[in-house]
């Protein structure tokens, strides 16, 4: 579904508040994928977000998008928000993955740390 809307290998990253940047997608070619260019992907944003001053990075996914949970994670993400049917509520279309039906968004942030 991404790969009709998105070029892959790339990540876009977008200022929500003056002290927060929130990564939009993160995307990687399949044959690419467990490589670690995910886990350089977000550290090219979390740098990113460091020398522009940012303070925390956002991200927001699905609850059934497993590999990219754990890869958020492992780069020091956590959850800080659920919200419940998201995707069915704002979603015409209903969206399977890996025979699961989305329903919730997670909010996760990494909190930046500025060093003088």
């Amino acid at each position: 579904m991404i790969a009709t809307y998105l070029p892959l290998n790339t990540i876009y990253a977008w200022p929500v508040l003056c002290s927060q940047s929130k990564v939009m997608n993160i995307a990687v070619v399949p044959e690419k994928q467990r490589h670690g260019y995910g886990h350089q992907l977000l550290e090219f944003s979390r740098q990113w977000a460091v020398d522009h001053g940012y303070r925390t990075i956002r991200i927001v996914t699905g609850t059934t998008s497993l590999r990219q949970l754990c890869l958020h994670q492992q780069a020091g993400f956590r959850v800080v928000a659920v919200e419940p049917d998201y995707f069915t509520k704002n979603y015409q279309q209903i969206i399977i993955e890996k025979d699961l039906t989305l329903r919730d968004r997670l909010v996760l942030e990494l909190p930046i740390r500025l060093t003088n």
